[in-house]
């Protein structure tokens, strides 16, 4: 299930020691199997591989990843950091790192959720940990799919707790109509007429989950009015600030 090689020193192996000077180089092809055998099952599977160096003292130990790297059919991921072990029960991370699917609708899919609309998904930015805390800063991220097309750019914090969300989004698709069919929306969008409808919205989201859901679908409604229902019920989780947003349409009859 893995393969490891440890090579470097272990010095002072007295009462102030043992100080770490060790370079390892760790890979396995069943990561699934690998990570059931310890109690910890994945919902994917591949191929991964760790290099890098463990290094320093009690106190002040360091793990230095030169390069952690994941491939799998549904998902691919590298990323470059460190780790910082100041004393027992303290951590800090900082994680450079890259995702990649070509198949996001399957991925999503084995993580229990539905968006047909979007096949291949990139993703990059830096993880950062401290003492359980863990934010993801410099996020950038785009999704593509045959009608929709996905950007966003900004910042998560507060991970795993009441995540909190700064992030400017795009999103242009080409058939409205075709979306709202593929996700299983229930609106209302049968006016009679054969329609074309085109989406193209830029947004600036400012999330906090700790506040009243519906709160958002007023606030927006006074400002952009009726038209909004159709994003607010296509996106129906976000309590979120709008700084931008416009729904041009194009019809054809």
């Amino acid at each position: 299930l893995l393969t490891a090689q440890v090579t470097g020193e272990i010095l002072n192996l007295g009462k102030n020691g043992p100080e770490l000077d060790l370079a390892f180089d760790l890979e396995s092809g069943r990561v699934n199997a690998l990570a059931e055998h310890y109690g910890y099952p994945l919902p994917v599977d591949g191929r991964a591989a760790a290099r890098g160096a463990l290094l320093g003292k009690p106190g002040q130990i360091r793990l230095r990843a030169e390069s952690l790297s994941f491939k799998g059919d549904l998902i691919s991921f590298d990323a470059l950091g460190e780790l910082w072990l100041p004393r027992a029960g303290s951590t800090s991370t900082r994680l450079e790192f890259n995702a990649a699917t070509e198949d996001a609708e399957a991925l999503l899919a084995v993580l229990g959720y539905r968006i047909p609309v979007i096949h291949a998904a990139r993703g990059q930015g830096i993880l950062l940990e401290s003492s359980g805390a863990y934010s993801v800063e410099e996020l950038q991220f785009t999704a593509e799919g045959p009608a929709l097309t996905v950007s966003a750019n900004g910042a998560v914090t507060r991970l795993g707790l009441d995540p909190e969300i700064d992030l400017s989004v795009s999103a242009v698709g080409d058939d409205v109509v075709e979306i709202v069919r593929k996700l299983d929306l229930d609106l209302d969008l049968d006016f009679g007429l054969d329609l074309d409808l085109d989406l193209d919205f830029d947004l600036d989201l400012d999330l906090d989950f700790d506040l009243d859901p519906d709160l958002h679908l007023q606030q927006a409604q006074q400002y952009f009015g009726q038209s909004t229902h159709l994003f607010m019920q296509a996106v129906p989780f976000l309590p979120v600030s709008y700084t931008h947003l416009t729904l041009p349409t194009n019809r054809e009859v």
